[in-house]
């Protein structure tokens, strides 16, 4: 590697990384199959591929399965009544529905 790589070099390699891990998540995702399956039928379809690029693509669709699920439990009567707990821990005044509340 040369010493003398640029800004630009170094942003070009980072997306580089990040469309292979891409493609790779992409991959898995429409292959249908989850965890170790995925993991074991990638290494197979992108030969050469380090283990930890694999790697992170797994955590990249765990990462959005995770934000799904997130997005699902926010709309529960459970993360309601967590809500209004923490306002009531925190003595606040109780807030209306719509009002968006840091956790």
């Amino acid at each position: 590697m040369s010493e003398t790589m640029t800004r630009t070099d170094t942003e070009s390699r980072q997306e580089l990384r990040q469309a292979l891990t891409t493609t790779i998540a992409a991959w898995m995702k429409e292959s249908g199959l989850e965890g170790s399956s995925a993991e074991d039928a990638a290494r197979e379809e992108f030969i050469g591929v380090p283990a930890y690029v694999i790697v992170d693509a797994v955590m990249m669709l765990d990462e959005e399965k995770e934000e799904i699920w997130w997005r699902q439990f926010e709309r529960t009567r459970l993360a309601d009544l967590l809500r209004q707990e923490l306002i009531e821990q925190r003595g606040d005044v109780e807030m209306d529905g719509d009002a968006e509340i840091p956790l």
